[in-house]
């Protein structure tokens, strides 16, 4: 049990109760979980550990000397890109130079908060009025092209965490934790933790708790705790999975909101996208407003995609939002622009079940691989071109390069070639046998 819990300091006594369970958890072979808590604490110690304290990849005094005699075979344009650099860049290497060999997940957030801790350190420089580069904060913005919001917002989080590289990371979106809460995030991992290795029910784990929380949990906070994840027999079979069985039989249609930070012109922006039930073959376009006529004309855009792609739409799944429907009346939903151009080309409106996102779960699932792949990795300081360029390019590895575990590991487009494949069999087969029927009846005559 205590490979389970965050180990802490309990008296004697509870200590000595505990040996019998620890005895039966190392006789089960529970070592995996400690194992994964000690690579986690590891991690979130390198993390708050500035980089003055680490091991550097070779040490600083002499580093330069050492490798002077490099610049002098390279020549004169070594020379010269090395002193081009500008200062913030020489900042950046000196720091990835200093970075000890850690996790991949580490690594990822020193260089997603690199930017904004050497940006903030400048703009505490121009403050003082102790820049050599920039006299005033506006030309720090035009250099880095941000906004002086998001100066602002990151340097309070900054100063308020105690300079803290992690509270540079980006936030998670989503309602808070509420401030009556009685288990934290991390309590409710340990209790989901003990029900998931050892097959405890709310009953045992009351017992197991007693001394290892600020706040003892009772049966029905526990209880809750299993409610709110999918772990026991009957929520996990009342998740509906299904697939459709040929393309273009039902589309998912959704938007997707994106953050003002992202967008040199700090206007709100959105993405459109239609996903195939059947093939996952894929479409998305930046659009600028989320209203009824910029959706629609952004759909028939995509008609267009699968069509060429020999997809024949057959319904569209939707949310219950003003950019798609109208529920204040039978006429006003009559004469919704995206209801009336659905009639139009004869494809059938079906609607999720309200505040239920699940209902409409491909596609949501869709915009958290957009989220992780794309727009992560996108800069700030977009504009609308320059977006649309990299979700074209996202686009083209997600349809025909990437491999999708709910396809079996092929391609969306490998999927469609499938189904091109059997109905060209089928084809052949209804030939070979319609011309067949004519010689049999022959030689029965």
């Amino acid at each position: 049990l205590n490979k389970l819990i965050p180990t802490k300091n309990v008296g004697t006594g509870a200590a000595a109760a505990d040996a019998p369970n620890q005895n039966v958890i190392r006789e089960r072979g529970f070592g995996s979980c400690q194992q994964s808590v000690d690579q986690n604490e590891a991690v979130a110690n390198a993390l708050e550990r500035p980089p003055d304290r680490q091991k550097p990849l070779f040490s600083r005094a002499g580093s330069i000397a050492t490798y002077l005699p490099a610049f002098y075979v390279a020549g004169l344009p070594a020379a010269v890109w090395f002193f081009s650099i500008s200062v913030t860049q020489v900042v950046l290497l000196g720091r990835f130079l200093t970075l000890q060999v850690l996790p991949m997940n580490t690594l990822t957030a020193w260089a997603v908060t690199s930017k904004w801790v050497t940006i903030l350190d400048e703009y505490e420089k121009v403050k003082a009025g102790q820049s050599a580069l920039f006299s005033s904060v506006n030309e720090l913005c035009e250099a880095h092209r941000i906004h002086r919001k998001d100066i602002r917002k990151y340097y309070e989080r900054w100063i308020k965490s105690g300079k803290d590289r992690s509270a540079l990371l980006p936030h998670k979106r989503g309602p808070r934790v509420g401030k009556h809460k009685l288990l934290s995030k991390e309590e409710e991992r340990v209790i989901i933790r003990i029900h998931r290795k050892l097959g405890a029910n709310e009953f045992e784990i009351f017992e197991m708790l007693k001394g290892h929380f600020t706040v003892h949990p009772s049966v029905s906070t526990i209880y809750r705790t299993f409610k709110r994840y999918p772990l026991n027999k009957k929520r996990r079979q009342s998740i509906k999975r299904y697939v459709k069985r040929y393309p273009g039989e039902l589309l998912h249609a959704d938007t997707y909101q994106l953050a003002k930070a992202m967008m040199l012109n700090r206007q709100r922006y959105y993405l459109f996208g239609v996903i195939d039930d059947y093939s996952r073959l894929a479409y998305v376009e930046l659009i600028h407003a989320n209203n009824a006529a910029k959706v629609t004309m952004a759909f028939f855009r995509g008609l267009r995609f699968f069509l060429a792609h020999g997809v024949r739409p057959e319904r569209v799944m939707t949310a219950n939002g003003v950019e798609f429907t109208a529920f204040t009346s039978q006429k006003a939903k009559k004469t919704h622009f995206f209801e009336t151009m659905l009639k139009i080309v004869g494809i059938e409106h079906l609607y999720t079940r309200p505040y239920h996102s699940q209902t409409n779960g491909k596609v949501e699932r869709f915009w958290r691989i957009v989220d992780r792949e794309c727009i992560f990795h996108s800069k700030l300081g977009q504009t609308p071109s320059t977006l649309a360029d990299e979700l074209n390019g996202f686009l083209y590895r997600y349809d025909y390069e990437r491999r999708h575990g709910g396809l079996n590991y092929t391609t969306p487009l490998g999927r469609l070639r499938l189904v091109t494949e059997m109905v060209q069999q089928c084809t052949q087969a209804g030939l070979q046998s319609v011309n067949r029927q004519p010689s049999q009846q022959k030689a029965t005559q």
